[in-house]
């Protein structure tokens, strides 16, 4: 039996729940055009990189999928275009870095990989 923490995140469906939602998928769609899929980050330093995850600025609390909170998960206000760089150096100062996870170049969504194999 693997160890890892997606044994024990009983709130891990909510948010895969609000992550194919089509409200989301319609707002983070809208977002990437907006950004002309460039990672906002990389730009304000005068490169061009392609983003690839819309992230929310204000972390999202397994309460604000469960409340539904409109304001954290759909405001535009809250979101920002990142390459994979800058997301990962986003969550290594605030949870640590996670060399576990991968952008599906065909769908664009975040993937877990299994580092036992």
């Amino acid at each position: 039996m693997k160890n890892n923490w997606k044994d024990y995140d009983k709130n891990r469906p909510i948010r895969h729940k609000f992550y194919r939602n089509k409200k989301w998928v319609k707002i983070r769609n809208d977002y990437f055009n907006s950004k002309m899929g460039m990672c906002e980050r990389c730009y304000q330093k005068g490169y061009i990189v392609n983003g690839v995850i819309v992230h929310h600025k204000e972390y999202i609390t397994d309460q604000d999928f469960i409340n539904w909170n409109i304001d954290k998960l759909f405001a535009w206000k809250n979101l920002e275009l990142l390459c994979m760089k800058c997301h990962n150096k986003e969550h290594k100062t605030e949870k640590g870095y996670r060399d576990n996870v991968i952008i599906d170049e065909e769908t664009g969504k975040v993937k877990i990989i299994d580092k036992e194999e």
